[in-house]
């Protein structure tokens, strides 16, 4: 899914986003799949090795790539951090990569992204902060200074945020501090123009959503 440059309406990069499907192809939520997986770390792990290394392998290269990174699976591996398959991996593609992590909802999860930004950063891999706003997600302000990037989640452009003015307060003066500390601000759930008008508004750098799914298939196409 591209991530556009709200200033130029220009291609900035691309996330890596991983779909699951039955036999039937019925989609299967991701969250009930990595619910599934958590149960045992070691398929967490070469689960995410793999697939990481299959959207790396495959991303355009004139762009910058960001790629979701399940914490727990960072850490499912028993060797040390330099010997880590996926900490290897990105270090091959660091020059265009951001890897974004989720705090969650449980305050370990929150503890382990942090550690796993530490890890990424001090190898010089640039990081984002994933799904923040999102209801039920924890967010601590102690992690802004670290990652490059912060992802507003699509929460943000529906309508129980638009309409509440408390919720709207905060998401300005988020975006405020963000740029404050040189960070760029990407609003996902961008569908129409509509959309696209309020992240102008909210100030944010870059947008992604659906509503640049056709210019999408163009480019595809054009590159293949």
């Amino acid at each position: 899914q591209p991530i556009i440059n709200i200033k130029n309406m220009k291609i900035f990069g691309y996330e890596g986003l991983a779909r699951f499907y039955l036999t039937s192809g019925e989609d299967v939520s991701p969250e009930i799949v990595f619910a599934s997986l958590h149960q045992f770390p070691d398929l967490l792990f070469e689960y995410e090795y793999l697939c990481k290394q299959f959207q790396l392998e495959h991303a355009p290269v004139d762009a910058k790539i960001f790629i979701n990174l399940d914490q727990d699976s960072f850490f499912s591996y028993s060797g040390g951090a330099k010997q880590n398959p996926l900490l290897n991996l990105f270090l091959q593609y660091k020059d265009q990569l951001v890897v974004e992590i989720t705090e969650n909802s449980k305050i370990i999860d929150a503890l382990h992204s942090q550690k796993a930004i530490a890890v990424l950063t001090q190898n010089g891999i640039s990081t984002a902060i994933d799904d923040a706003l999102k209801p039920n997600s924890i967010f601590s302000s102690s992690i802004l200074p670290k990652v490059d990037f912060i992802k507003l989640d699509k929460y943000v452009v529906g309508s129980d945020y638009r309409e509440k003015v408390h919720l709207m307060n905060y998401v300005y003066e988020l975006i405020d501090q963000t740029h404050r500390m040189g960070k760029r601000a990407i609003l996902e759930g961008i569908e129409t123009l509509n959309d696209l008008a309020f992240a102008r508004e909210l100030g944010v750098d870059f947008v992604q959503g659906f509503h640049f799914r056709d210019k999408f298939k163009i480019i595809k196409k054009a590159s293949s």
